[in-house]
């Protein structure tokens, strides 16, 4: 390889946590678009039939974890959507 076509590699951007949905005492990590919500795994399975099915699907022996909890990657969502979902499931208005 010579020195013009060496690449750089560009770190990816750190994940952060949404600033209202990033629970203490949630059970899952959900991560959009490098953003972490951390909310209640029962909670999703209650109002969505997707993430209901996700939880009774037998998991890998190792999972992402994140600030403790499982991580689930969301791709092909926009924060910007998921941020009105959170807000439609958890009644803030």
């Amino acid at each position: 390889m010579d020195a013009k076509s060496k690449q750089v590699m560009v770190p990816e951007p750190p994940v952060v946590r949404h600033h209202e949905f990033y629970f203490s005492d949630g059970s899952v990590v959900i991560i959009v678009e490098r953003t972490a919500f951390r909310i209640h795994q029962s909670i999703l399975a209650r109002h969505s039939e997707v993430f209901n099915t996700l939880w009774e699907v037998p998991q890998p022996p190792s999972v992402d974890v994140y600030d403790g909890c499982p991580a689930v990657y969301l791709s092909g969502d926009a924060v910007d959507d998921f941020v009105d979902v959170m807000r439609v499931i958890y009644d803030i208005l």
